[in-house]
């Protein structure tokens, strides 16, 4: 799994509406939250994406653009998106090689660990791990973890460069 400190992989997926997104793309407001999740539908995936939904106005005021990625295709994203009016980007990692590179695949690449990863885009276009937590079976540890990356972006914005 990718450490604090390290790049982050470059990636290109199609995202709910079949557009196709690059991390290029996602990482221009500067912070990038992305979340990893084992499936649509779920009832923890659901609370997750729900949440990720009730912080968007925030993570979006705050200039934090807001990812979810998961191996289901986009005509799932785009009914999981539809059903629960998830304001935010879902990606379809049907192959699971994004997510092979972050690191987040369990049991043979048979399972997605729940990883939320906070990335800020350098200079040269890179996107460097700032933080990350992983919780596979809560989510109070992902809602405190958004709230964490939150203050970090907001604090980082208040001073002259990033720590």
């Amino acid at each position: 799994m990718l450490s604090i400190g390290e790049t982050s992989p470059t990636f290109s997926l199609p995202d709910q509406h079949g557009v196709q997104r690059t991390s290029h793309e996602l990482s221009q407001s500067g912070w990038m939250l992305v979340y990893f999740y084992p499936a649509d539908f779920t009832p923890l995936c659901t609370a997750q994406a729900c949440m990720g939904r009730d912080h968007h106005a925030e993570l979006a005021a705050a200039g934090v653009t807001l990812v979810g990625i998961s191996r289901q295709n986009q005509d799932s994203k785009k009914k999981f998106s539809e059903q629960h009016q998830l304001p935010f980007v879902l990606l379809a990692d049907t192959d699971s090689a994004v997510q092979k590179q972050f690191g987040v695949l369990a049991l043979g690449g048979l399972v997605t660990r729940r990883v939320t990863f906070l990335l800020k885009r350098q200079a040269d276009g890179s996107t460097i791990v700032r933080d990350r937590h992983e919780s596979n079976f809560a989510l109070s540890g992902h809602t405190e973890f958004v709230k964490r990356a939150l203050l970090r972006v907001r604090e980082s914005a208040s001073t002259p460069k990033d720590s």
